[in-house]
C-alpha cells in the first residue's frame, strides 16, 4: 500500500514537471530545469512500482530510460553546437535498440509468423510511413541523410517489436507498450518536420506531449507485464 501511494505521487511528479517545461518552455531556466529530471521519475516509478511486486525493471528499461535521459539533455543545448544533435540523435538511437531487445525479449509465446500476419497492417503501414517521411526529408538534411535513415529504420523496427510482441490476447500492457510506440515516432515525425521541414504551430506541445506520453505508456505497459509474471510465478 505504501508503494501505491508513492507511486501515485511519482507519477503526479512526472505529469506536473512535464506540464511546467511545455507551458513554461520559453523560460529556459525553467527549461534546463524540468527537462532531464523527466525520465529520472518514470524510472523512479518503475523500480518503486515493481519492488512492491518483489522485482526489479529489466536492465533494457532501465537502459532505454537513462538513454533517453542523455538524449534529452544533450537536445537541450542543440542550437549551440550540432554535435549536441547527434550526440541526442545516438542517445535515443541507444534508446531504441534497448527497447527493441525488450520487445522481443517480452513477446508472447505465439509463432513470429502468425504475430507478422496478425499485425501486417499496421507493419505495413508502418514502413510505407517511414519510407514517405524519409522520401520528404532527405532532400532537406544535408550531411545528415545517413544518420537519419538508420535512425528512421531502428525507431520504426522498435514500434514494430512492439506490436509484434502482442499475442493472440491484445491484453492492457500490450496495449500501451504498442501503442506507446507509435506516439514515439509521431513525437520524432513532428521533431524532423519542425527541424528540417517547416516550423510547426506550437511545435513544442505536439513534439513533448507526444513524447511524455508515449515513454509513459511504455514503461507503464512493461511495468503490468513484469507484475503479471510475478503474480503467475508467486502462485505456483
Amino acid at each position: 500500500m505504501k508503494y501505491d501511494k508513492l507511486n501515485r505521487y511519482i507519477l503526479i511528479g512526472y505529469a506536473l514537471t512535464g506540464s511546467l517545461h511545455i507551458l513554461l518552455n520559453e523560460y529556459e531556466n525553467v527549461h534546463h530545469l524540468t527537462k532531464p529530471l523527466l525520465m529520472p521519475l518514470l524510472l523512479l516509478y518503475a523500480v518503486m512500482a515493481l519492488r512492491a511486486s518483489g522485482t526489479t525493471p529489466p536492465l533494457a528499461l532501465v537502459v532505454a530510460l537513462l538513454a533517453s535521459f542523455l538524449g534529452d539533455s544533450f537536445l537541450m543545448y542543440e542550437t549551440q553546437h550540432p554535435a549536441y544533435f547527434m550526440a541526442g540523435l545516438g542517445s535515443f538511437l541507444l534508446a531504441h535498440l534497448a527497447y527493441i531487445f525488450l520487445f522481443i525479449k517480452t513477446s508472447e509465446p505465439v509463432p513470429l509468423g502468425m504475430r507478422i500476419k496478425k499485425q501486417l497492417a499496421i507493419l505495413g503501414g508502418l514502413l510505407v510511413y517511414a519510407v514517405g517521411l524519409l522520401f520528404v526529408l532527405l532532400p532537406k538534411v544535408g550531411a545528415l541523410k545517413l544518420p537519419l535513415i538508420v535512425y528512421a529504420a531502428v525507431l520504426s523496427v522498435m514500434s514494430m517489436t512492439a506490436f509484434l510482441r502482442v499475442g493472440e490476447r491484445f491484453t492492457a500492457h500490450g496495449f500501451l507498450v504498442a501503442f506507446g510506440s507509435l506516439l514515439f515516432v509521431i513525437s520524432d515525425s513532428l521533431l524532423a518536420v519542425n527541424k528540417f521541414l517547416t516550423p510547426l504551430p506550437y511545435a513544442h506541445v505536439w513534439i513533448m506531449g507526444t513524447y511524455l506520453t508515449a515513454q509513459y505508456w511504455i514503461v507503464r505497459g512493461v511495468v503490468l507485464h513484469e507484475q503479471e509474471k510475478s503474480m503467475l510465478k508467486n502462485a505456483k
